[in-house]
């Protein structure tokens, strides 16, 4: 029970000093709503469905576009990691792209996609499938030497070694690529959404930013930080079920 209360107490401070600053108006509601207003907006949204619809959709955007970046990662990863030659081929290509910022990208998109779900899981995949990539391959490069040189001396093959050695040595790093992965597609998801969409919490706040409901703006703020942490908690469960060992 306490262990549960000091996780969240940088969260409670916040919401303390929100409420109190905005309560005894040290803090102009034009400029940030009371916290109750915003609980209040939250409440009626998730009741009357706008704010689950929209929570729905993001959802599914982000977690489809990680999905597809992690089989997208860990084979490429696996790909250039086990080869020398496509090692030297695909990895200062790979590295390259990272240079180029996906939010400037937005536009060109769009001319190439439209503002379907193809755009944004794409947007969502360009930003996730780096890290998973990159850790995927690290991982590959410090598996312990002698475990494979003794599954040698046991007869395996080159393939069973990748599956029965290699593979659950790299899963603790392909769980933390996807850890980092998380707070990049939220992130890209939002911006991907305000930019071009219909739907989604992206697009929720900020055409209430534009007709000034900032109750609902926070609120649809906060559901995205819920979300963050939410998939966040998932991935680390994840983490605990696949590598048992690693803990």
């Amino acid at each position: 029970m306490l262990d549960g209360v000091l996780y969240f107490y940088p969260l409670i401070i916040l919401a303390s000093l929100w409420e109190i600053g905005t309560a005894f108006e040290l803090i102009g509601e034009d400029v940030l709503p009371r916290l109750d207003f915003v609980f209040a907006s939250l409440w009626r949204g998730l009741g009357d469905g706008e704010l689950l619809w929209h929570t729905a959709v993001s959802l599914f955007r982000v977690v489809g576009g990680l999905v597809i970046a992690c089989l997208l990662g860990v084979a490429f990863g696996l790909w250039t990691g086990l080869s020398k030659r496509w090692d030297a081929y695909l990895m200062p290509l790979l590295v390259g792209s990272q240079a180029f910022p996906r939010s400037a990208l937005l536009p060109l998109f769009i001319v190439w996609l439209g503002l379907g779900e193809t755009q944004k899981l794409v947007v969502i995949v360009s930003v996730a499938f780096f890290p998973i990539m990159i850790n995927t391959y690290e991982g590959l490069k410090r598996v312990n030497e002698s475990h494979v040189w003794a599954a040698l001396s046991m007869g395996y093959s080159n393939r069973e070694i990748l599956r029965l050695v290699k593979i659950p040595a790299i899963l603790p790093y392909i769980i933390s690529g996807l850890r980092i992965a998380v707070p990049m597609s939220v992130t890209m998801m939002v911006v991907a959404e305000m930019v071009g969409a219909y739907s989604g919490l992206g697009q929720l706040v900020i055409i209430a930013g534009q007709t000034y409901e900032l109750a609902k703006m926070f609120a649809g703020i906060v559901l995205l930080g819920l979300m963050g942490l939410l998939l966040d908690r998932a991935v680390e469960a994840l983490g605990r079920w696949t590598t048992p060992w690693n803990r």
